[in-house]
Protein backbone atom coordinates (compact mmCIF):
# COMPACT_ATOMS: atom_id res chain seq x y z
CA UNK A 1 0.00 0.00 0.00
CA UNK A 2 2.86 2.35 0.80
CA UNK A 3 4.36 1.86 -2.66
CA UNK A 4 0.95 2.30 -4.24
CA UNK A 5 0.36 5.59 -2.44
CA UNK A 6 3.65 6.88 -3.87
CA UNK A 7 2.44 6.09 -7.41
CA UNK A 8 -1.24 7.02 -7.12
CA UNK A 9 -3.33 9.74 -5.48
CA UNK A 10 -5.70 7.14 -4.06
CA UNK A 11 -5.46 3.39 -3.51
CA UNK A 12 -8.44 1.11 -2.98
CA UNK A 13 -7.61 -2.24 -1.43
CA UNK A 14 -10.09 -4.74 -2.84
CA UNK A 15 -10.96 -7.96 -1.06
CA UNK A 16 -12.35 -10.34 -3.63
CA UNK A 17 -15.32 -12.52 -2.85
CA UNK A 18 -15.09 -15.78 -4.79
CA UNK A 19 -17.65 -18.48 -4.02
CA UNK A 20 -15.45 -21.07 -5.75
CA UNK A 21 -12.72 -20.70 -3.12
CA UNK A 22 -12.73 -21.66 0.54
CA UNK A 23 -10.75 -18.93 2.27
CA UNK A 24 -9.64 -19.29 5.87
CA UNK A 25 -11.37 -16.01 6.75
CA UNK A 26 -14.63 -14.48 5.57
CA UNK A 27 -14.58 -11.30 3.52
CA UNK A 28 -15.72 -9.33 6.57
CA UNK A 29 -12.92 -10.81 8.67
CA UNK A 30 -10.36 -9.96 5.99
CA UNK A 31 -11.71 -6.41 5.77
CA UNK A 32 -11.47 -6.03 9.55
CA UNK A 33 -7.87 -7.30 9.59
CA UNK A 34 -6.89 -4.92 6.80
CA UNK A 35 -8.49 -1.98 8.59
CA UNK A 36 -6.57 -2.90 11.73
CA UNK A 37 -3.14 -3.16 10.10
CA UNK A 38 -3.18 -0.54 7.35
CA UNK A 39 -2.47 3.07 8.18
CA UNK A 40 -5.32 5.50 8.55
CA UNK A 41 -5.03 7.61 5.41
CA UNK A 42 -7.71 9.51 3.48
CA UNK A 43 -6.02 8.31 0.28
CA UNK A 44 -6.65 4.65 1.18
CA UNK A 45 -9.97 2.77 0.94
CA UNK A 46 -10.74 -0.86 1.74
CA UNK A 47 -13.67 -2.55 -0.01
CA UNK A 48 -15.07 -5.99 -0.77
CA UNK A 49 -15.75 -6.82 -4.42
CA UNK A 50 -18.17 -9.52 -5.48
CA UNK A 51 -17.74 -9.93 -9.21
CA UNK A 52 -15.26 -8.82 -11.83
CA UNK A 53 -12.62 -6.24 -10.93
CA UNK A 54 -13.11 -4.74 -14.41
CA UNK A 55 -16.76 -4.06 -13.57
CA UNK A 56 -15.75 -2.43 -10.29
CA UNK A 57 -13.23 -0.25 -12.14
CA UNK A 58 -15.82 0.82 -14.69
CA UNK A 59 -18.43 1.64 -12.03
CA UNK A 60 -16.02 3.62 -9.83
CA UNK A 61 -13.86 5.36 -12.44
CA UNK A 62 -10.75 3.37 -11.54
CA UNK A 63 -8.12 3.54 -14.28
CA UNK A 64 -5.37 1.33 -12.81
CA UNK A 65 -5.12 -1.96 -10.96
CA UNK A 66 -2.06 -2.43 -8.76
CA UNK A 67 -1.06 -6.05 -8.26
CA UNK A 68 1.84 -7.77 -6.53
CA UNK A 69 3.86 -10.63 -7.95
CA UNK A 70 6.06 -12.79 -5.74
CA UNK A 71 7.38 -15.25 -8.32
CA UNK A 72 7.72 -15.67 -12.07
CA UNK A 73 4.65 -17.91 -11.98
CA UNK A 74 2.72 -15.06 -10.30
CA UNK A 75 3.95 -12.68 -13.00
CA UNK A 76 2.63 -14.99 -15.74
CA UNK A 77 -0.75 -15.21 -14.02
CA UNK A 78 -0.82 -11.44 -13.52
CA UNK A 79 -0.14 -10.96 -17.23
CA UNK A 80 -3.15 -13.11 -18.10
CA UNK A 81 -5.34 -11.17 -15.66
CA UNK A 82 -4.07 -7.84 -17.00
CA UNK A 83 -4.87 -8.82 -20.57
CA UNK A 84 -8.36 -10.01 -19.63
CA UNK A 85 -9.09 -6.91 -17.56
CA UNK A 86 -7.88 -4.76 -20.46
CA UNK A 87 -10.22 -6.65 -22.76
CA UNK A 88 -13.17 -6.24 -20.38
CA UNK A 89 -12.45 -2.62 -19.48
CA UNK A 90 -10.18 -1.05 -22.09
CA UNK A 91 -9.44 2.08 -20.07
CA UNK A 92 -7.91 0.20 -17.13
CA UNK A 93 -4.18 -0.48 -16.92
CA UNK A 94 -2.57 -3.06 -14.67
CA UNK A 95 0.63 -2.25 -12.81
CA UNK A 96 2.45 -5.30 -11.45
CA UNK A 97 4.87 -4.61 -8.63
CA UNK A 98 7.42 -7.27 -7.68
CA UNK A 99 7.55 -8.28 -4.03
CA UNK A 100 11.16 -9.29 -3.57
CA UNK A 101 11.02 -9.59 0.21
CA UNK A 102 8.13 -12.05 0.31
CA UNK A 103 8.68 -14.33 -2.69
CA UNK A 104 8.44 -17.40 -0.48
CA UNK A 105 5.25 -16.37 1.34
CA UNK A 106 1.90 -17.85 0.32
CA UNK A 107 -1.36 -18.25 2.18
CA UNK A 108 -1.21 -22.05 1.96
CA UNK A 109 2.34 -22.09 3.31
CA UNK A 110 1.39 -19.76 6.16
CA UNK A 111 -1.56 -22.01 7.06
CA UNK A 112 0.65 -25.10 6.96
CA UNK A 113 3.37 -23.63 9.16
CA UNK A 114 0.98 -22.10 11.72
CA UNK A 115 -1.26 -25.18 11.66
CA UNK A 116 1.73 -27.30 12.60
CA UNK A 117 2.83 -25.03 15.43
CA UNK A 118 5.53 -23.11 13.55
CA UNK A 119 6.18 -19.40 13.72
CA UNK A 120 5.63 -17.03 10.82
CA UNK A 121 6.79 -14.04 12.84
CA UNK A 122 8.05 -11.31 10.52
CA UNK A 123 6.12 -12.70 7.56
CA UNK A 124 2.66 -11.62 8.72
CA UNK A 125 1.51 -8.66 10.75
CA UNK A 126 1.42 -9.87 14.39
CA UNK A 127 -2.35 -9.37 14.68
CA UNK A 128 -2.97 -11.33 11.47
CA UNK A 129 -0.71 -14.11 12.72
CA UNK A 130 -2.74 -14.19 15.96
CA UNK A 131 -6.01 -14.43 14.00
CA UNK A 132 -4.56 -17.27 11.94
CA UNK A 133 -3.34 -19.13 15.03
CA UNK A 134 -6.73 -18.71 16.69
CA UNK A 135 -8.58 -19.94 13.60
CA UNK A 136 -6.35 -22.94 12.97
CA UNK A 137 -6.09 -24.00 16.60
CA UNK A 138 -9.71 -23.29 17.61
CA UNK A 139 -10.50 -27.01 17.91
CA UNK A 140 -7.39 -27.85 19.95
CA UNK A 141 -7.35 -27.81 23.74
Amino acid sequence: MERGLVMFDHVTVAVGINDEKSPTFTADERLDMLRAVLPSDDRLSIVAIDGLIADYCRAHGVNAILRGARTMADAATERQLALMNGHLQGSVETVVVPSMDYGYVSSSLMREVVGNGGSVSGMLHPSVEQHLQSRLHADRP
